[in-house]
């Protein structure tokens, strides 16, 4: 069975065979930059496939969407799948607004 850690706002599900997994919150700001930095930075010292579940989000900071940018970026130098699960319409409109859809592999969804 997975192993399953709760941070403030963000859940993370861990498995040796499986991707981290990583389920956002509602509202994603600034005072969660600190904790999800640090899981994303296990991830990519793992060399872990992520899947990102934005799917609950109805808010979240510039911060946030930035941190994922060098999230996606890192997973690509690394050549890391990076998946953006059922990305909430909310989470979409704000990636839009501050034009890093390219960034996040979202500008099609």
């Amino acid at each position: 069975m997975p192993k399953k850690e709760r941070n403030q706002g963000v859940n993370v599900k861990k498995s040796r065979k499986k991707p981290l997994q990583i389920d956002c919150e509602e509202s994603l700001d600034i005072s969660l930059a600190q904790d999800l930095h640090k899981e994303l930075g296990k991830a990519l010292s793992e060399a872990r496939p992520i899947v990102v579940n934005t799917s609950r989000v109805e808010r979240v900071d510039a911060a946030i969407i930035q941190m994922f940018c060098a999230l996606s970026q890192a997973a690509k130098n690394q050549q890391l799948a990076l998946e953006w699960q059922e990305p909430s319409q909310k989470f979409l409109d704000s990636v839009r607004l501050l034009d890093f859809g390219d960034s996040l592999g979202l500008s099609a969804a």
